[in-house]
């Protein structure tokens, strides 16, 4: 932020731009969209009827620790400085 050598560079040019939006959406509601993920998979693991589907519980854990990974790592200070360089 004000360096004047990159001031005036267009990062999204064109076709591009529909992808600058995605990745701004995902930016600014993406560690809330973990959150829920976090929330659900929590209220899935509690559940008995997930405990017993052998699949499931095979990868119903692995997805919500990756979510939560992701939640602690999004609202880290590294990631709220990468999440601001985004929407900036």
């Amino acid at each position: 932020m004000g360096d004047e050598y990159t001031a005036s560079i267009v990062i999204w040019p064109g076709a591009l731009w529909p992808v600058a939006l995605v990745v701004m959406y995902t930016a600014m509601f993406g560690h809330f969209v973990g959150v829920c993920l976090v929330v659900a998979g929590v209220a899935r693991l509690a559940d008995p009827a997930a405990r017993a589907d052998r699949r499931a519980w095979r990868w119903l854990p692995a997805g919500t620790l990756l979510a939560a990974v992701i939640v602690v790592l999004a609202f880290s200070p590294p990631g709220e400085s990468v999440r601001s360089w985004i929407l900036d």
